[in-house]
């Protein structure tokens, strides 16, 4: 095999044993809220997320960034699920471990 032939075998290797993930755009999340948890009085993240497209999702991960009441990034918080089927609605719910998150963002949205 010359060395041409083993850098495009090689490539393709990578190409079929990388992650199999997306950004996913046909999974929307609404009612994004951040409320202190009645149990341990940290900050817990909650919303809705609704499978718009027409499989049936394999993992599913969600990234926040955590931010204090005066815009200073503390951290991240994740949730995840897995198998949610088209037309179905996910109630995420994401613990935090910071006491006074005021604001969150979603910056990662994942499928596998």
């Amino acid at each position: 095999m010359n060395l041409r032939r083993f850098g495009v075998a090689c490539i393709a290797t990578l190409a079929i044993s990388a992650p199999a993930y997306a950004q996913v755009t046909s999974m929307p999340i609404s009612d994004l809220q951040v409320v202190a948890s009645p149990t341990s009085g940290l900050s817990e993240i909650s919303g809705i997320m609704t499978n718009n497209s027409h499989r049936t999702s394999g993992d599913v991960f969600v990234t926040f960034a955590l931010f204090d009441p005066v815009g200073t990034q503390l951290g991240v918080a994740l949730a995840n699920t897995k198998g949610l089927e088209p037309g179905q609605s996910w109630r995420m719910r994401a613990l935090s471990p910071y006491p006074n998150v005021a604001r969150v963002k979603v910056i990662d949205v994942k499928v596998y």
